[in-house]
């Protein structure tokens, strides 16, 4: 099957269409526990110079870690577990109120490099847990946490796509009040069970907002790409001024 076919028959098959997001869901679980991993062991880096390996450095990704740990916490508040075969679960248990906060700030930075050398005095300093009644709030207390923060497996991106041919936005939500653009067919008139499929064309409010999502995506990965180059040079200036110097 081709990925044009797979496409369509995600929209046309609602079984297809739910076999789909479960392997999503178990795939999602699976890239999470790999990213875990890698925010915890750094990766490494090969350093290359005409053509030949130098060298090698071990990274390790404050951002990725500092994400992961959101999303634990977020897990751990919620009470939310994955089975084996990608359910989540919510486990029915009263968590413990939250003890006083530390008004300090984490030392990031301190706390990396104690992981890095495995000072675990450091890393319980750094974390400000000498004290056992003491715990540090990762994200700012004040700012009450969105809805997406709470729901953040919510994700229907796959609901809606661009058309091939014509290049113009469809999806298959119900069409809003006063909609008159195309639809394969009336929403109210299709029935799944039968195997129907329904698709429509996106209203224009909907393509701004899509429109838009995909600008601030595109303009998201290219400073973090900016980031990466100018990490880069910087990097090989460096190199370049200790060689020199010796």
């Amino acid at each position: 099957m081709s990925v044009t076919g797979a496409y369509a028959a995600r929209r046309r098959n609602h079984l297809f269409a739910a076999a789909w997001d479960a392997a999503l869901t178990m795939a999602r679980e699976r890239l999470a526990d790999t990213l875990l991993a890698r925010s915890m062991e750094g990766n490494v880096e090969q350093i290359w110079r005409d053509g030949e390996i130098v060298g090698e450095r071990h990274v390790l990704d404050n951002r990725l870690g500092l994400a992961i740990l959101r999303r634990l916490d977020r897990l751990a508040e919620m009470g939310m577990a994955v089975s084996t075969i990608g359910q989540r679960v919510t486990l029915n248990y009263r968590p413990r109120p939250t003890p006083a906060c530390n008004p300090q700030a984490i030392d990031w930075s301190f706390a990396v490099e104690a992981l890095r050398t495995g000072d675990d005095e450091g890393v319980a300093r750094a974390l400000a847990l000498i004290d056992g009644d003491k715990v540090e709030e990762v994200e700012d207390p004040l700012i009450p946490s969105s809805d997406s923060d709470k729901e953040e497996e919510f994700d229907l991106s796959h609901r809606c796509w661009k058309d091939g041919i014509e290049d113009i936005w469809m999806t298959d939500f119900p069409p809003p009040a006063g909609f008159t653009g195309y639809q394969s067919q009336p929403y109210d008139e299709f029935d799944f069970d039968r195997g129907d499929s329904y698709e429509r064309e996106c209203s224009e409010e909907e393509v701004a907002i899509l429109e838009g999502e995909q600008r601030a995506l595109r303009a998201r990965q290219r400073a973090h790409e900016e980031e990466r180059r100018d990490a880069w040079f910087q990097y090989l200036q460096g190199v370049e001024e200790d060689a020199s110097g010796e």
